[in-house]
């Protein structure tokens, strides 16, 4: 996992995914373009803008994904993720992998993270890194973000 400010985000340029072209779109999406699913480069880039009303605890589960690395950047309001490494966790997950969705979720475990999300920072999620995104950070509001999705 890397939690960052968007203006840090060439230091990422090492990385075998493209972090910086990921932030780069977020930053510079159009607000007036309508939620929907955006090519960046066919299946291996695309993005996934979405507005959707934040929830308290318990309301979702953990989340986690195997072909897909997630980098995650609210474009409006605030929202609260809780992340756990997954690697030598005990859990049980609430049901199988869904190879078509890449997600496979699991129950809230005992300790975790969280962080915020507001507009100009970042959030990449690897493989074993456990997220549950959507948190209400003060109280449920509605939000709007894009979650750039970077095949690996």
């Amino acid at each position: 996992m890397i939690y960052d400010s968007a203006e840090n985000v060439e230091a990422y340029g090492h990385l075998a995914v493209p972090l910086p072209e990921a932030v780069r779109f977020a930053r510079t999406f159009d607000p007036a373009r309508p939620d929907g699913r955006y090519p960046i480069d066919g299946e291996d880039v695309f993005a996934i803008v979405q507005s959707l009303a934040t929830s308290p605890d318990g309301e979702r589960p953990f989340e986690a994904h195997r072909r897909y690395v997630d980098v995650q950047m609210v474009l409006e309001g605030a929202e609260r993720h809780d992340v756990v490494l997954l690697d030598g966790l005990a859990l049980e997950p609430l049901a199988d992998y869904d190879r078509q969705k890449d997600v496979q979720f699991f129950p809230e475990p005992k300790e975790y993270s969280s962080l915020v999300l507001t507009p100009g920072r970042f959030v990449l999620y690897g493989p074993g890194d456990g997220h549950r995104p959507g948190g209400s950070v003060d109280a449920p509001r509605t939000i709007r973000k894009v979650c750039v999705k970077i095949r690996i």
